[in-house]
């Protein structure tokens, strides 16, 4: 309502998706009564996609959901500080989280110990799924939608692979840009400390690195890269 009593918006629908835990769907009356008076449209049930790997085995993967939904180039002073100390607070449970889910999920032993030879390891596993997701959704060329699932994943990945850094060069730490309102990565969690200011959004190189691993694959794809930012240390 807010977006587009601002104008920044013309419209919106809202979907509702099935539960994984309780297999319902659908908002409650109240909610559905509130939408309705604010011309909100609703959409109903939508299926949840559960993605497998391997036989029988169902991906139930939970994403971390922040505290509010904003680009970052447009937080104001106090949310993206908001926003940062939420998203650090948050490293070692998405984390652990992951280590738990590779050890139910995936084929192989995994284990997040801060080294290069885990990033590689991980990677490896990853452009697995990634590529089983190609399969089952790319169709001549159409852009590929990448589950909740896949997404959350590389996005806890994302975390560990910069607390990687953190952890192994005393010199590199997490922070933020707070100007010039021009800089791409403003208000952005990132790898600070590096040669020359030089800014590492994990997030955002990992996202590059799933686009292209979904044209080729190569598991030593994240092991270059970290490798490059090491020669900025």
């Amino acid at each position: 309502m807010y977006l587009i009593n601002n104008g920044d918006m013309d419209s919106a629908h809202w979907h509702f998706f099935e539960s994984p835990v309780t297999g319902k769907a659908g908002a409650s009356q109240p909610l559905k009564d509130y939408l309705d008076q604010a011309n909100i449209l609703t959409g109903g049930k939508v299926t949840y996609n559960h993605r497998e790997i391997g036989e029988n085995t169902e991906i139930h993967y939970q994403y971390m959901i922040p505290p509010f939904f904003r680009p970052y180039h447009e937080m104001t002073a106090n949310e993206a500080k908001q926003y940062f100390e939420y998203y650090i607070s948050q490293i070692p449970n998405r984390i652990n989280y992951l280590q738990e889910f590779l050890e139910s999920n995936a084929n192989k032993l995994i284990e997040l110990d801060f080294t290069k030879k885990s990033l590689v390891e991980f990677w490896d596993w990853y452009e697995n799924l990634l590529v089983e997701q190609k399969e089952t959704n790319y169709t001549d060329g159409t852009p590929l939608n990448l589950s909740y699932d896949v997404l959350g994943i590389s996005s806890d990945f994302a975390m560990y692979f910069g607390e990687t850094f953190v952890r192994n060069h005393s010199s590199i730490y997490w922070g933020y840009k707070k100007k010039p309102k021009s800089n791409f990565y403003l208000n952005w969690p990132s790898l600070l400390g590096f040669q020359k200011n030089l800014v590492h959004c994990p997030e955002n190189s990992i996202s590059i690195l799933v686009s292209r691993s979904l044209e080729k694959k190569d598991k030593n794809a994240i092991l270059k890269l970290y490798s490059t930012w090491e020669e900025w240390i």
